[in-house]
């Protein structure tokens, strides 16, 4: 198909950069990369994809001009400084104000701020369209996502736990030889995409918060603010207290009430001295009275143990304590304390690991009381006093592939049945790694990131990314132009077996046909929504374009 007008810039020198590049040259589109000279290895990969390579310090002006920035249909700038990325994006408006940007933002609130200032922009964060896939996986549900589409919530479960009309099937995941994305029968699939009923069966319903929940992690708060040696004492002292009572019940002729009356009195030291008594009511007054001076001092320290735990908790947040069946986060920078706070909101019990005790996600920890472990998660001993040998789930997301592999090797060692999910960036590592340790999943979150960011440079609005083990599946909304190739055709010529399946029509009257016919014919304007993988989307897109070329084909 002859290019259209215009060509995509892409700043920065991360892994990104290398997948998006990788996702717009799937569509043949041409990429002009600015880039530092010092990431060779990076230039290299991206030259061996096609696009050119402009090596400058930072995206300025000049970088810009060399790169026809005026002539761009779209700028990237996906590095991780939000106000260099914000610089450059006020520098590139300057040069066109009407190109579509397309922003990469850690910090969220400031993209939400700042996304008045440009015509045409989308603020997006690589962390929370990562952060999904990872709660899947620790969950241990295949997917578990939701999204809300034309007034219907659709959600991906296991098919013999879906209670609303299941719209297509999403995978395979017996097929011979792994996953089988879409496959041709939709029976085949036992992981589908449905319309959610309002009716218990949601693949996260099992880790949401319940009443019981929040009983049993209050007395777990309770429990920890007194030391193990102090709730000793105290029930050798309660212990105590009850035999006394059994002794005066039985030698003094009491009832058990006045028994126990007399125990408490007396071991307060205002019981009255009777010297009628027998030899062992005396002996028992004597005991009890002995224990009763015990408690003064052993309720005191159990005080201010109390204190001064509560105070180090505030002041250090909570300690794991005796914790279990938990989940471990090793890393709380952007992706892990994004995976945490959404894990916390599903009532998971969790234990965070960080090496720097200013990063933000250990504030974040403290706020919602979620023990944060202060050390080296390659190290055994950081590990241990995360109780990861009691866990469930470890999920190591530091921006190390190094320390992310030592953590999967270390918990194996721990505990072999726990599940382990490992951030790798290296996708073929990833793979070797899960292959050859067995460890559960091993996820790039650029890969899970970079399928959003090419259909916002694309102004395709993506609806939602739905990660399925290693591979990604989109679901987009898709116009059909005129004089393309859909313009005309009928919807069957938008699917593809096993990589794109068209859910839903709007046409230009509004009206929403959901799961349409094959045979039903596409007209110009017409919206298409459509659940692929990146091969299929870019069969789609391909499709939908206008036949006619803007311009003739010299395009950079």
């Amino acid at each position: 198909m002859p290019r259209r007008s215009g060509h995509f810039i892409v700043c920065g020198c991360e892994p990104l950069t290398v997948r998006l590049v990788e996702e717009l040259r799937r569509l043949d589109e041409d990429v002009i990369v600015i880039a530092p000279s010092r990431r060779d290895g990076m230039a290299r990969d991206v030259r061996a994809l096609g696009a050119a390579v402009i090596e400058s310090a930072r995206p300025d002006g000049e970088a810009f001009r060399r790169a026809r920035l005026p002539a761009a249909r779209a700028l990237a700038l996906v590095d991780q400084d939000d106000v260099g990325n914000i610089r450059a994006a006020l520098a590139a408006q300057e040069l066109n104000p009407h190109l579509r940007l397309v922003i990469r933002m850690f910090n969220s609130d400031l993209g939400d701020r700042l996304r008045g200032m440009f015509d045409d922009a989308a603020m997006l964060s690589e962390a929370a369209l990562a952060a999904p896939s990872f709660v899947a996986s620790a969950l241990g549900e295949l997917a578990a996502n939701h999204v809300v589409v034309a007034d219907r919530t659709l959600v991906v479960a296991v098919r013999d736990r879906t209670t609303g009309d299941i719209l297509c099937g999403l995978a395979d995941t017996t097929a011979p030889g792994g996953t089988r994305l879409l496959p041709d029968n939709p029976d085949d699939a036992d992981l589908v995409l449905a319309v959610a009923s309002g009716q218990p069966g949601h693949p996260l319903r099992a880790h949401t918060r319940s009443r019981a929940g929040v009983l049993l992690r209050a007395a777990r708060t309770a429990r920890a603010l007194v030391d193990r040696r102090l709730r000793i004492a105290f029930a050798v002292l309660v212990g105590l207290l009850a035999l006394g009572t059994g002794l005066y019940a039985v030698f003094g002729s009491f009832s058990v009430t006045d028994a126990g009356y007399a125990v408490v009195l007396t071991a307060a030291g205002s019981g009255d001295i009777t010297l009628e008594s027998t030899g062992w009511l005396k002996a028992v007054q004597i005991c009890t009275t002995v224990i009763g001076l015990t408690m003064v001092p052993v309720v005191t320290a159990a005080v201010v143990d109390a204190i001064v735990s509560s105070r180090l908790s505030r002041a250090l947040g909570p300690q794991p304590g005796r914790v279990t069946a938990h989940t471990v986060v090793c890393g709380l920078g952007d992706v892990g304390s994004t995976v945490m706070g959404q894990l916390h909101a599903l009532g998971v019990p969790l234990v965070g690991v960080e090496r720097d005790g200013s990063a933000a996600g250990t504030g974040l920890a403290r706020r919602l009381g979620i023990p944060v472990v202060l050390g080296d998660a390659s190290l055994t001993e950081t590990l241990r006093a995360a109780r990861v040998e009691h866990s469930r789930c470890v999920l190591s997301l530091t921006d190390d592939d190094e320390t992310n592999l030592v953590v999967g090797l270390s918990t194996r060692s721990l505990r072999s049945d726990a599940r382990v999910v490992l951030r790798l960036f290296d996708g073929e590592l990833a793979r070797l790694v899960e292959r050859r340790f067995d460890l559960a999943l091993s996820r790039s979150v650029s890969m899970l990131a970079a399928p959003a960011f090419a259909a916002a440079m694309l102004e395709r609005r993506l609806v939602a990314t739905i990660p399925v083990g290693h591979r990604v599946l989109v679901l987009a909304d898709v116009p059909v132009a005129p004089g393309s190739a859909l313009d005309g055709s009928p919807v069957s010529r938008a699917n593809l077996p096993g990589d794109a399946r068209v859910l839903a029509l709007t046409r230009t009257d509004g009206e929403v046909h959901w799961t349409p016919h094959p045979g039903v014919v596409l007209t110009a304007d017409d919206r298409l929504l459509v659940l692929a993988t990146r091969t299929g989307l870019s069969h789609v897109l391909l499709a939908r374009a206008p036949a006619v070329p803007l311009t003739s084909g010299n395009d950079p």
